[in-house]
């Protein structure tokens, strides 16, 4: 691998801010371990990019994001013949930069929008590219991707703005009396209630439009949930499924970050030989209806008579110490630095790609294949 210089990517402005950087710090450990050369760009609660260099500063828990942007350089992005980032103190610092590794979760992070900046800046990445991450991002769009290609999803309802939303009668007529109700472009559970009377779903709707503009109301499923870790660009491979246990009502933003009590996450999953090759096929089928790229992570959920149901994608999933992306690679016998170092390889592998995608019209006319005449 040519890669020496590394960007990791953490923050940002969305509800998953604290949650990206205790994915990045887990990742820049990772990386420190095989010798890269590793910088930091924090994004702040406001979208302002700041450069680190103190590694054992970033690393120590105790410096949150505040703390962590005061011992930081402010970086701006400079358009020329080619837009770069610069340091704005310092404009004629060159910052080298062989692949960025975005640990952004949520809206401006995991929505093709940083995808797009990195895109414009000719900065190689690893993940999805922009397309891909604004449909997976949206749980409606997923939803209508996959029912597209034969892939199976709970049945579910939209609600466009306030006055779209459908009446309680009506949704347990379509749904089922128990429902869940989330925020179409949300990560790590937030916002999302399950929902068993017109009360609770009433109050659910109010809570998830204070999180997004679209909601999404869904039927509950009764099933073991199941968490898949697919790699890979053309020839994608999927690691040993793992297995969410909640002890409450659904994997929710507190079991996964607050109460670790309120779930157990078993890897691998006890699943027969059959179960794991359905499951593994299933996920890989979504990874390809949806162009993803480099790593996501599907959810399924396996009935009692063996029906994969998928429950959603992540394009940058999870990577804090209880994240099962790489619990389930480590126990497929890939270890975490292998894990960066194959990922940092399918971002190079995609960005030459890019380069070799003729952009000039004028090589049209030297083929002649294309008549621009009148």
């Amino acid at each position: 691998m040519s890669v020496k210089q590394v960007w990791v990517i953490c923050g940002g402005v969305s509800t998953e801010h604290n949650i990206s950087i205790k994915s990045a710090r887990n990742v820049v450990n990772g990386l420190l371990q095989s010798n890269f050369a590793v910088h930091v760009v924090l994004i702040d609660r406001q979208g302002a990019w700041h450069y680190l260099d103190d590694m054992d500063s970033f690393l120590d828990i105790n410096f949150d994001s505040t703390q962590l942007i005061q011992l930081s350089k402010q970086l701006s992005l400079v358009f020329g013949q080619k837009p770069v980032w610069r340091l704005l103190a310092e404009p004629n610092v060159v910052l080298p930069c062989d692949v960025v590794i975005p640990m952004v979760h949520g809206q401006q992070g995991e929505d093709g929008i940083l995808q797009g900046v990195l895109r414009a800046c000719d900065l190689p990445f690893v993940g999805a590219d922009v397309m891909s991450s604004a449909i997976c991002m949206s749980k409606r769009m997923t939803k209508q991707l996959l029912q597209q290609a034969g892939i199976k999803t709970a049945p579910w309802l939209i609600a466009y703005d306030a006055s779209s939303v459908p009446d309680y009668a009506s949704v347990c007529a379509a749904l089922g009396n128990t429902v869940f109700v989330k925020p179409v472009s949300q990560g790590s559970s937030i916002g999302v209630a399950r929902v068993v009377d017109e009360v609770g779903y009433h109050r659910a709707i109010t809570e998830a439009f204070q999180f997004d503009q679209e909601v999404l109301i869904e039927q509950s499923v009764e099933a073991r949930e199941i968490e898949c870790s697919v790699l890979g660009n053309r020839y994608p491979r999927v690691a040993l499924p793992g297995e969410i246990v909640c002890q409450s009502d659904f994997y929710s933003y507190k079991a996964k970050y607050v109460n670790q009590n309120d779930a157990q996450v078993v890897v691998p999953a006890k699943l027969t030989v059959e179960q794991i090759e359905l499951i593994q096929q299933t996920a890989l089928d979504v990874y390809r209806a949806l162009a993803c790229q480099g790593l996501a992570r599907v959810d399924l959920f396996l009935t009692a008579d063996n029906t994969v149901i998928v429950n959603e994608v992540n394009t940058i999933p999870g990577f804090t110490n209880i994240s099962m992306y790489a619990k389930n690679w480590q126990a497929s016998g890939l270890s975490f630095s292998d894990l960066l170092i194959e990922l940092m390889d399918c971002a190079i592998e995609v960005y030459r790609r890019h380069q070799e995608i003729q952009t000039d019209y004028r090589a049209l006319l030297v083929t002649g294949d294309v008549n621009y005449s009148n």
